[in-house]
């Protein structure tokens, strides 16, 4: 049996616990609110019906309800909001239901015709309505903090996520094959360009001061991301020349914020996983083509032989941030030609 079979299984045994429990409990409420009703067989089936079909309908009812508030409204982001909306919807939807099924018990079996008036009628509505109310403000407090609990433990997840995207950046920066190619380079231009080899140890200093700073925050500015990600481009364009071409068409003044380092997880990951020569030198490009979003795209051109060195977790961990961070996903689109990601921006709201 599969799991979602088992599954299906646990969740429809659990369905017919609940409602037994429910049409057991209506069976003695029937008996402790409406003694008269118990003078025959028939009454008493009756009776257990009305009271149980009323315990079934408010009990999957208010769970409706609640789950509908919960997902449009949130019990963690506007509790007072939530609780006014759902004692609101409680009142109405206990009000009407129990209307309906007293007044279909009355018409198609006859059920209280000895003794329901309006008094009684408008007694036990007003009984059920208050003791629905009462029942849900408890499940109202216990939804608060089983959706305090949830925050606690995402966040808690979200500290494990950005931990290993920190160790990620810092391994993908501070890795031997990084280092040699770094003082390999400026060794070289120390003696054929001064000038250039001070620009060069100036830009690895301000890429190593990014990386030790961002690290404390879950997210940063756009524009300085921006700033760190041309330092960091200079770096490799210098020890690729012409073969790595790298352009930014992002307007200097575009607002937002971003999960720290993962352009250029994303740029690392291009560089990885793609050949990169004269005669397939690789572009990559990062751009807004939609709207709130950052796109990374570098054209296609796969290598035939495993990367070791990668881990693999570096897009893995900007797609489990941003679960947390937005309600939207990182997208990633791939054809024939281009492999692209789009990453939210956000806000510091």
């Amino acid at each position: 049996m599969s799991n979602r079979d088992e599954s299906i299984k646990r969740n429809t045994s659990r369905h017919y616990w609940r409602v037994g429990s429910l049409v057991a409990i209506g069976g003695l409420i029937s008996y402790l609110i409406c003694s008269p009703c118990f003078s025959d067989l028939e009454h008493v089936i009756i009776s257990t019906l009305y009271c149980s079909s009323i315990m079934v309908s408010q009990s999957y009812g208010h769970e409706w309800i609640g789950i509908h508030i919960s997902k449009r409204v949130g019990w963690l982001k506007a509790p007072i909001k939530s609780l006014g909306i759902a004692l609101m919807s409680i009142f109405l939807y206990t009000a009407v239901s129990m209307s309906v099924l007293t007044a279909f018990f009355y018409l198609v079996f006859g059920f209280g015709a000895n003794f329901m008036n309006s008094q009684w009628v408008f007694r036990n509505l007003g009984l059920a309505c208050a003791i629905a109310l009462f029942i849900h403000l408890i499940f109202h407090v216990i939804s608060f903090l089983k959706a305090w609990r949830e925050e606690a433990v995402n966040a808690e997840k979200l500290k494990a996520q950005i931990l290993s995207s920190q160790y990620e950046a810092l391994r993908n920066q501070v890795n031997p094959h990084f280092l040699f190619n770094s003082f390999n380079v400026l060794s070289n231009l120390v003696y054929e360009d001064q000038e250039k080899a001070v620009k060069f140890i100036q830009q690895l200093s301000q890429v190593y001061r990014y990386v030790l700073e961002s690290r404390k925050h879950e997210m940063v500015e756009l524009k300085d991301e921006l700033d760190f990600i041309k330092s960091y481009a200079f770096l490799q364009k210098v020890r690729f020349g012409e073969n790595l071409h790298l352009s930014i068409d992002i307007p200097r003044k575009s607002e937002g914020a971003i999960a720290p380092l993962s352009l250029q997880m994303l740029i690392e990951n291009a560089i990885k996983h793609n050949i990169i020569s004269s005669d397939k030198p690789l572009m990559i490009e990062i751009l807004t083509e939609k709207e709130g979003f950052i796109t990374v795209r570098n054209k296609l051109q796969k290598k035939n032989i495993p990367v070791y060195e990668s881990s693999g977790l570096g897009l893995q961990n900007i797609k489990e941030r941003y679960k947390y961070l937005s309600d939207r996903s990182v997208e990633i689109i791939e054809d024939t030609e281009n492999f692209s990601v789009l990453i939210p921006t956000l806000n510091f709201n």
